[in-house]
């Protein structure tokens, strides 16, 4: 028995956009990275199309891709596009140099590398803004910012003052002068108001008034005035209530101490001469 010759049939198929085949092999080949192919059933690699400046390719893609925000490529037939440094971002696609990456705003940055918004760009040390950034402003002097993105700055405490704009640290909130005090957040500190003097830390609250003198007024737009006509006032400080009441027959000569009243020299003279 002699069986029959059997007939195989080869079927060929097309090779996809992005890769080509030549005559008489089994499988298709990519397109290398860097370039690529639209059409489909392309023999020869000659068909891969090198990728221009702005875009790139991996290998077997049928067609190249705009670099994507945040990255560039100023080359042709690359494989990946470049990032834009930190403290830089790109909100355009397809961009060709590093010339295309834009700076953050002024007291901004801090944004990795690649980055594709201005809003990635966060305040500073010695600065603050509105949601952290980009809209950025120094810190005032008398506060600090130590962080990084951060709406508002730091009062230094009272007692402390910081003259300078743009301070990154609590460290640079300095103690006042002796004699000197400062409330929260001051630039500078000074001296107690007229007829005050401090008594114990440097806080604007340690001012107390003289002896004669009562703090008239609240907080900040207050003052020290004299006791009232006929009191006086022997201790250091605020409390109207710390003037006392002359005795009778005396009168106040400074606030300080009472005088008895003088006699008048005529006085117990009716009926003379």
């Amino acid at each position: 028995y002699t069986p029959w010759p059997v007939a195989i049939t080869r079927t060929c198929a097309a090779c996809a956009a992005g890769s080509y085949s030549g005559y008489g092999t089994a499988k298709c080949t990519d397109c290398p990275a860097g370039k690529a192919s639209s059409s489909a059933a392309q023999a020869t690699e000659a068909s891969c199309v090198e990728c221009s400046e702005g875009k790139y390719s991996k290998a077997g893609m049928s067609e190249c891709l705009d670099c994507a925000k945040g990255k560039y490529q100023p080359e042709r037939g690359k494989d990946a596009c470049l990032d834009c440094d930190a403290g830089k971002y790109l909100d355009a696609r397809g961009s060709v140099g590093s010339g295309d990456c834009k700076l953050c705003p002024v007291n901004s940055g801090n944004n990795a590398a690649g980055s594709q918004e201005e809003s990635w760009c966060k305040c500073n040390p010695g600065s603050a803004g509105a949601d952290g950034g980009p809209a950025c402003t120094l810190c005032a002097p008398g506060r600090y910012q130590a962080g990084i993105g951060e709406a508002e700055c730091v009062y230094c405490a009272a007692g402390k003052k910081l003259p300078t704009a743009g301070s990154s640290g609590e460290g640079n909130c300095t103690e006042c002068e002796a004699g000197l005090t400062s409330s929260e957040g001051a630039a500078n500190c000074r001296a107690c108001d007229l007829y005050a003097q401090r008594v114990g830390a440097a806080l604007q609250e340690n001012c107390e008034c003289n002896v004669g003198f009562y703090r008239f007024g609240v907080d900040f737009a207050s003052y020290c005035t004299l006791c009232g006509s006929g009191k006086y006032k022997t201790e250091v400080g605020n409390a109207e209530g710390l003037c006392q009441q002359c005795p009778d027959s005396s009168t106040d000569a400074a606030a300080q101490m009472c005088q008895r009243e003088r006699q008048n020299p005529d006085s117990g003279n009716e009926g003379g001469n």
